[in-house]
């Protein structure tokens, strides 16, 4: 502040940025949703929000109705702590916070649970589409329901026509070396 100027640098541009000297206010919201439909609760002063303002919902209403724990996991049994325990949705709906719907999991099960979803995407993801019968599925899925190995369904798709492909029954010790010779 000098005696021909009533404001500082910064108070002046603060005015000139925002037309006051008062700071503007933000407005927090309660709830902010998150990656994968996970909701984030503004709680700066609860233990689990650690070094940030916000807790998982899930983790929130989690605590407020089990505490501090130690816990056993749901699926296994085994003794958890906030340290290493998951929340896990039963029903696999990450906005459904309800107390009910919550469980402590531990790493290993909680991703045990989510291997289906995993092999659910790799196969919708899949290049190799196979129809049969108007039932479009990926080549790993028609070998598991064929009861053969993948690689050996992919030889099949390669050496032999589709419709023999889908029908013939698995060998005892695979094709035999005529069934090459033949196509």
């Amino acid at each position: 502040m000098s005696k021909h100027k009533p404001y500082c640098m910064m108070h002046y541009y603060r005015i000139r940025r925002n037309g006051q000297l008062d700071l503007p206010t933000k407005d927090i919201p309660e709830l902010t949703d998150h990656s994968g439909g996970y909701r984030l609760k503004y709680h700066p002063n609860h233990p689990l929000s650690r070094n940030h303002s916000r807790v998982y919902e899930h983790r929130f209403v989690y605590h407020a109705e089990h505490g501090d724990g130690p816990f056993k996991c749901y699926h296994c049994a085994d003794v958890v702590t906030w340290d290493d325990m998951h929340v896990d949705h039963l029903n696999d709906q990450p906005d459904d916070n309800r107390i009910e719907n919550l469980a402590a999991s531990c790493p290993e099960c909680n991703m045990k649970r989510g291997a289906w979803k995993v092999k659910t995407t790799h196969r919708q993801k899949s290049v190799r589409q196979i129809t049969w019968q108007g039932v479009t599925r990926c080549a790993s899925e028609w070998a598991e329901l064929l009861g053969l190995r993948a690689a050996s369904f992919q030889w099949r798709l390669k050496h032999w026509p589709l419709e023999r492909v889908m029908t013939e029954p698995r060998g005892s010790t695979g094709p035999h070396r005529r069934d090459i010779l033949a196509t």
